[in-house]
């Protein structure tokens, strides 16, 4: 292209629907970064209650000795959709 002369194709509906179709690709191919999963909660929330319940009337001084130790091990036939204790403190935080 020669220099002073300017694009032909400026400024045309070309030129505006391509770039709209650039954007709307890259949305959709890349999607947001930030995307978590949605996971279903298997343990529900009388069973929350009733495990925090159950632990202030122990003997334990920690929450995390007292989930793996009893409701993990001991309690498993009460709550036999337990999760793990990291995923029970995500729960807690919603209850």
């Amino acid at each position: 292209m020669e220099t002073g002369k300017s694009d032909p194709l400026q400024g045309t509906e070309c030129t505006r629907t391509g770039k709209r179709h650039h954007s709307e690709t890259k949305t959709r191919v890349l999607g947001t970064a930030n995307k978590q999963r949605q996971r279903r909660c298997r343990i529900s929330l009388s069973e929350i209650m009733a495990i925090l319940i159950l632990f202030h009337m122990s003997h334990y001084r920690t929450f995390k000795y007292f989930y793996l130790n009893c409701v993990l091990k001991d309690l498993r036939g009460y709550f036999p959709e337990a999760v793990s204790y990291e995923r029970f403190v995500q729960l807690e935080e919603y209850a």
